[in-house]
């Protein structure tokens, strides 16, 4: 069985896009955050509550992180819209007749 992905299309859906931007954020600041945690708290913590407590930190921060891009890429998407938009209505091509 063969599955085919169709990549443009994926990359035209804001959740795909949204998704991998959490993820490949979270990976990338997962080892700043674990070693905050390491340096940030006493050490009668065990290491295991590091790590999870700075995996979790870095999927908050890549939330954040993530939203903003998100919200700053459908802006413009919708401002890109819009001037196609007004192109279209000041060429006339755009007026039902």
């Amino acid at each position: 069985m063969k599955i085919k992905i169709k990549v443009k299309k994926l990359l035209k859906d804001p959740d795909f896009i949204g998704w991998m931007t959490w993820i490949i954020l979270t990976i990338a600041l997962s080892p700043l955050c674990v070693h905050l945690m390491f340096k940030y708290t006493y050490d009668t913590a065990s290491p295991i509550v590091r790590y999870v407590v700075g995996f979790f930190a870095a999927a908050m921060l890549a939330g954040v992180l993530s939203l903003g891009i998100n919200e700053l890429l459908f802006r413009l998407r919708r401002k890109r819209e819009a001037s196609k938009r007004k192109v279209l209505k000041k060429t006339g091509k755009g007026r039902a007749r």
